[in-house]
């Protein structure tokens, strides 16, 4: 064998083992995807986060606060909408950025139960909007990103959301096509929603308080435009 010959020889063999070495690479991320893309819904999506869609719910948040010789009460009433207007995709998680929207009435009601007795009742339409950010990692849903929600005491249903274990695909195979996740934080805090396969969230409840302060939050599903 001649040299040209030997380097011919070289230059084939060398070739041939790049084109092993990335056949056997494309091989394996084939197969990682196939494995992560099946893996997240294995057990169902209960909470199908693409952009565009949407949920609606019927949205009653009441508070009492007695800070003598205060005495507060006040109640928000309205539609309260969430939509996914954003998605960034991660290795190893997926962020979803969610506008809300608030239109209803609040009203409030401060007195004075001491002289000078005082009465004051306040009437505010609402039409305001915000937006958080939920982060799905291992099938978990956290709060990533919180700022000034689009209601006072949606500001504190989050708070309350960021503390309790809610998962967009179950760990285990369900039992039904609706799942309740949530937990008694503490004496005084609970925080309890309600996710449908396949719809996403149908129901939100949470509350917190003690002997001078009280708040609860109720959000029940009226519309969805969901697209999985």
């Amino acid at each position: 064998m001649n040299r040209h010959q030997y380097m011919l020889h070289r230059i084939r063999s060398v070739r041939f083992r790049i084109l092993l070495v990335c056949g056997l690479v494309l091989v394996f991320l084939s197969s990682c995807e196939d494995l992560t893309s099946s893996l997240p819904d294995r057990n169902g999506d209960y909470w199908p986060l693409k952009v565009g869609n949407s949920w609606t719910f019927s949205y009653h948040y009441g508070y009492f606060d007695n800070n003598e010789p205060y005495l507060s009460t006040g109640v928000y009433d309205g539609d309260l909408l969430w939509e996914v207007t954003g998605a960034s995709v991660f290795q190893d998680s997926s962020t979803f950025l969610i506008k809300q929207t608030f239109i209803g009435i609040a009203i409030e009601i401060r007195q004075r139960y001491t002289a000078p007795y005082r009465y004051d009742t306040t009437y505010t339409i609402l039409d305001t909007s915000a937006t958080f950010e939920l982060t799905v990692k291992n099938g978990l849903l956290k709060i990533s990103k919180n700022v000034p929600a689009a209601v006072w005491g949606n500001t504190f249903m989050l708070s309350l959301f960021q503390k309790a274990d809610v998962y967009r695909y179950p760990l285990s195979p369900p039992t039904n096509d609706s799942l309740s996740y949530g937990r008694d934080i503490s004496k005084y805090e609970t925080f309890w929603i309600t996710l449908q396969k396949s719809g996403g969230p149908v129901r939100l409840e949470c509350k917190w308080g003690y002997v001078h302060s009280t708040k609860r939050v109720t959000a029940e599903l009226t519309s969805r435009v969901v697209t999985n």
